[in-house]
């Protein structure tokens, strides 16, 4: 089995090919299978090039184009990372991360619109609140957030990164930096716990 790092996915399908067909999947999870397997094979197509200064021909297979395909999404995913580069203000950086607890990956699995969103919210809220109140920055951060729902070990996993100013604009509207210091942990921990938590509740009642 070719083992390289762009073809690894694809082989661990094609190896567990009868396995995978025979286990009740999403359609959405199926089809990427199906497109990641098959990608620049015989099976998606292919073109002939002839070259008749040279008199030599070249078959090229097409690709699936799937967005969960790593030999596709190799050249988007580097125009990703530049966007977002551009995007980032001249100043250091702080990365967070807020997870979505074990408990609730069970609802997850029937409520992801629902549960992305409030991902998102609960982070936020959290973040400016408390970069806002003056007994920490009183500053209005810029942030960028990414979701990722799997983890390194390919179980599922919702969470969101955040990339925070080191620092943001005071109520004059002047830039004020951050220091090496962004926010004490366990009051971050505390305070998107019990949003979260309050967001839970409430969708269900």
């Amino acid at each position: 089995m070719d083992a390289s790092d762009n073809k690894l996915i694809q082989n661990i399908f094609r190896s567990h090919a009868p396995r995978l067909r025979a286990t009740c999947l999403p359609i959405k999870h199926r089809k990427a299978i199906d497109a990641i397997t098959a990608c620049r094979t015989a099976d998606r197509g292919t073109s002939v090039y002839r070259c008749e200064a040279e008199d030599s021909v070249k078959s090229v297979h097409h690709s699936c184009r799937h967005r969960s395909c790593w030999l596709c999404a190799q050249r988007r995913r580097h125009q990703w990372v530049e966007a977002q580069g551009e995007r980032l203000l001249d100043c250091a950086h702080y990365h967070v991360v807020f997870t979505l607890p074990s408990e609730y990956r069970n609802l997850w699995r029937y409520n992801r619109r629902w549960f992305a969103e409030a991902l998102f919210r609960s982070a936020s809220s959290t973040l400016l609140e408390l970069m806002k109140d003056p007994r920490h920055q009183g500053v209005t951060p810029g942030i960028v957030m990414a979701l990722h729902t799997w983890g390194r070990q390919l179980a599922l996993h919702p969470h969101v990164h955040c990339v925070v100013t080191g620092g943001g604009l005071d109520r004059g509207g002047n830039w004020k930096a951050s220091g090496d210091y962004l926010l004490p942990v366990a009051v971050v921990k505390a305070l998107y716990r019990g949003r979260f938590q309050a967001m839970v509740k409430e969708a269900f009642e």
